[in-house]
């Protein structure tokens, strides 16, 4: 009875550590709120809010995607990046071939801001399918 117990326990024991190992792999659940295609709804350029719609800029001109697994994509300004983020709740850290960029998070409208520059912001909504 006792060698029945011990490889019981032996077995549980192995299907913990794999289960535990497995776990670590693939997407953080962290970043699920994050993950797919953001694309601009609107700007803030010199202290006017506007529709991005009225900008006529070219489709996919500004763009984030964000992976599970802590990778991402952007377009700026008709630039392609990659790089890595980090989500923390309220805001995300990237690094987008090599520069490091912050977009904050707002969960309530469920949008991100990123700040072009001085006079310029965009605010992305996740693209619906």
């Amino acid at each position: 009875m006792k060698c029945i117990t011990k490889r019981t326990i032996l077995v549980f024991l192995s299907l913990f550590a794999v289960i535990m190992l497995l776990s670590g792999c693939g997407d953080k659940s962290e970043n699920a709120v994050l993950k797919g295609k953001w694309i601009p709804i609107s700007a803030v350029i010199n202290g006017e809010s506007i529709q991005y719609s009225e900008l006529e800029l070219e489709d996919g001109y500004f763009e984030f995607n964000f992976k599970g697994d802590g990778s991402c994509t952007a377009t700026l300004a008709g630039v392609d990046y990659s790089g890595k983020y980090v989500f923390s709740g309220t805001s995300v850290d990237a690094t987008l071939n090599g520069n490091s960029e912050k977009l904050s998070y707002e969960a309530a409208r469920q949008t991100l801001t990123y700040s072009y520059d001085n006079n310029t912001s965009f605010t992305f909504m996740k693209e619906q399918k």
